[in-house]
């Protein structure tokens, strides 16, 4: 009976570990690449336009740039 016993914990813990790995695996690749990760899913914009949103402050007009 431990012989079986063992087994059935063998495969429950591997089932389990393959399940993990399977699950970060897809997270991995579904994860847009650079920037923060939750930037884009919070403003709903791709990450493209992260930057520009950023940036649309240091683009107004300074005076010295009227000179």
């Amino acid at each position: 009976m431990p012989v079986k016993r063992f087994f059935v914990v063998l495969s429950v813990v591997l089932s389990a570990a393959f399940l993990v790995a399977a699950v970060g695996l897809a997270a991995r690749q579904s994860a847009p690449q650079g920037g923060l990760p939750g930037d884009a899913l919070l403003i709903g914009a791709p990450y493209e336009d992260i930057g520009s949103i950023a940036n649309a402050g240091s683009l107004r007009c300074t005076p010295d740039a009227e000179t």
